[in-house]
């Protein structure tokens, strides 16, 4: 297994999953300066791709990462059975399309670049095995290669046949070829991580076992699929070719935004799902303190493209402006809702509730069918997005209702309702801005963005300190100083965790009181580090500051490790070196005296991991003092010797 660290594999992942919506992106701004046919036949016959490439794996990709990363051993065979099993069904699908092609009313040119895509699925689905075999086994660097490589040569290919007037079945054929080469760099890629694998070893026992979990898993996908591209397809039946190009164009960025969603939402389902199981109290405590912060950040995001909305349209698709803006900033302004049903949907997988996510989908379905049906002929591509708006709303409702009817003490009725009227405010008052100039676009997003900010936090619902510490880790790393800028953001992130917990302790319900205990302790990084980088007069001035404002005298020259607490800073001192997760309350000192030397100078004390000093505690010259050691009040130690650790000296 690679031991790249988990933000590394996280980037890794997010780009070759960004990779082919990008270049789909760019290459679709190239088409737009061509001609809007082409535009809107890329668009329509790239939808087909994405619907057909989806269906061979028949939703198995959870189980087959799950059952690979469980026995990496069995990659090979595991990647042999499931590419059997995509295989039958990529030949089957073909056959249907084929045969469902001759009764569609689309022209010649773009009935074969359907054909031309359903035969580019076979090489690009077993490409995809290889891409989630590899994510498995904690190997997504070629990934993110892989995905790099095949995008640039397929972007670099097709522009130079756009330029050269080839048409639609062209760029399929640009498509066909480079998925094919990534399915072969994909088989080097899994050979030089030693995953062996032949046409003979399939695994009889993995095939029985995905047979037997495969009805629900395909009845999953099939549902998304059908809410994620069913809009492209009834456009089709009811609109000219340019109209689908004019609003593949809004949907673009909407389709990345979702990717970086989803991406995120990764990041943080696995901590999600852990505390379900372990501890009911942190999942709330995680979710009521990642849903909002989230939330948040999606309105800012929102409204930010809604402003910039027109403008990109101008820029990139001069020749379809202004037709396109409307839609674009629609699709932009859905991110809000998109970033909340995202998360209800992880936080039901989280607690074992995949039935209702997927009753969810069976329930919006139908709804989102006959809503395109009724809103397409009549209003075109607004319509369209009506019925997507008015979908995903509905699914953010039940999965809301699910939510709550498992764990009532997540949100209130009353919270929820309070996020749905800033919703409907907010994309109300963006509508009357759309004629607007970006300078009043962007006044409205800095004002609606403080709004928000100011109204959660006073119904308890944002702590913006509070998301950020979720993405951080609770154990203390071996970073023992503040020698880089890194180092310096773990120990503040630690110390502000262990802060939090320790307030919790002490305050359980009551009404917690404020002092300046991590304004202290925040000071003291700075100083800390100005020293390392050699700012002698600048960490001066922070030490002076931080003795003037919270009335604490901890030099710079102190070494603490991450997870300091000062209960109450006011004559606190600390000299010497302290290890992690060291706790002092109000008049406590580590001081300088003597000409011992245990390590850190002459009259140092040295303390390990886990100190606690009680009120008016004092240690003082070379002390080696050991992990987990607490001092009862009223007690001073001046002598050099060994203190013993884990009781009360």
């Amino acid at each position: 297994m690679d031991k790249t660290p988990f933000s590394c594999q996280a980037l890794y992942i997010l780009a070759g999953r960004l990779a082919l919506p990008v270049g789909a992106f760019l290459l679709l701004v190239i088409l737009g300066q061509v001609s809007d046919k082409i535009l809107g036949e890329y668009a329509l016959v790239t939808t087909y791709y994405f619907v057909l490439q989806t269906l061979p794996l028949m939703g198995l990709m959870p189980f087959y990462m799950r059952e690979v990363a469980r026995q990496p051993e069995k990659a090979g065979s595991y990647y042999v059975s499931v590419a059997l099993m995509v295989l039958a069904c990529c030949a089957l699908i073909n056959v249907v399309l084929w045969q469902a092609l001759k009764y569609t009313a689309y022209s010649a040119e773009v009935v074969n670049a359907i054909a031309l895509s359903g035969l580019a699925i076979i090489p690009g689905i077993l490409a995809f095995l290889g891409e989630i075999t590899l994510t498995s086994l904690h190997r997504s660097r070629p990934v993110a290669y892989i995905a790099i490589i095949e995008n640039v040569l397929r972007l670099t290919a097709s522009i130079a046949l756009v330029l050269n007037d080839h048409g639609i079945e062209s760029l399929i054929v640009v498509l066909l070829a480079t998925r094919t080469i990534s399915f072969l760099l994909y088989l080097v890629a899994l050979k030089r991580v030693t995953v062996n694998f032949s046409i003979f070893k399939a695994d009889r026992n993995f095939i029985g076992k995905a047979r037997s979990v495969l009805p629900v898993f395909l009845l999953n996908t099939v549902l998304a699929l059908l809410l994620s591209r069913l809009d492209f397809i009834i456009l089709s039946l009811f609109e000219e070719i340019s109209t689908i190009g004019f609003y593949a164009i809004g949907y673009r960025l909407f389709e990345i935004a979702s990717i970086a969603i989803s991406a995120i939402l990764s990041a943080i389902y696995p901590t999600l799902s852990r505390a379900w199981h372990v501890n009911p109290a942190q999942f709330r405590w995680r979710v009521r303190t990642f849903l909002p912060g989230f939330f948040f950040f999606s309105i800012f995001i929102a409204l930010t493209g809604f402003s910039f909305a027109e403008t990109y349209v101008a820029l990139l698709f001069p020749n379809q402006f202004p037709h396109p803006v409307f839609v674009s900033q629609l699709f932009l302004l859905l991110i809000m809702v998109h970033s909340i049903d995202c998360t209800l949907s992880q936080i039901l997988n989280a607690m074992n509730l995949q039935r209702r996510d997927t009753l969810t989908l069976s329930l919006s379905t139908p709804l989102y069918l006959a809503l395109l049906y009724l809103l397409v002929p009549t209003m075109s591509m607004n319509g369209a997005f009506i019925a997507t708006a008015l979908t995903l709303s509905f699914q953010m409702m039940i999965r809301y209702l699910f939510v709550r009817r498992t764990a009532p003490s997540l949100f209130s009725m009353q919270e929820a309702g309070l996020v749905s009227v800033l919703l409907i405010t907010l994309f109300l008052l963006a509508l009357e801005l759309t004629e607007s100039s970006l300078i009043e676009k962007l006044t409205f997003t800095l004002l609606a963005t403080i709004t928000v900010w100011v109204i959660m936090s006073k119904a308890g619902l944002l702590k913006p300190f509070h998301t950020l510490a979720l993405f951080y880790s609770r154990k203390a790393k071996a970073h023992d100083d503040v020698n880089s800028r890194k180092t310096l953001f773990h120990c503040l992130a630690f110390d502000f965790l262990r802060y939090q917990s320790w307030q919790k302790r002490k305050f359980r319900d009551q009404p917690r009181i404020s002092n300046f205990s991590f304004h202290a302790v925040f000071l003291l990084r700075l100083s800390r580090y100005l020293l390392l980088k050699n700012c002698h007069r600048l960490s001066r001035l922070t030490w002076q500051l931080n003795t003037v404002i919270t009335k604490s005298d901890i030099r710079p020259c102190a070494q603490i490790g991450p997870g300091l607490v000062l209960d109450a800073p006011t004559a606190v001192g600390i000299s010497g070196k302290v290890g992690h997760s060291a706790s002092l309350l109000a008049h406590t000192a580590l001081g300088r005296t003597g000409n011992k030397d245990v390590g850190f100078g002459l009259g140092q004390p040295v303390a390990g991991h886990n100190l606690l000093l009680k009120q008016r505690a004092y240690l003082l010259g070379g002390l080696l003092i050991p992990n987990r050691t607490s001092i009862k009040p009223h007690v001073q130690i001046d002598k050099p010797r060994l203190l013993k650790g884990g009781m009360d000296d």
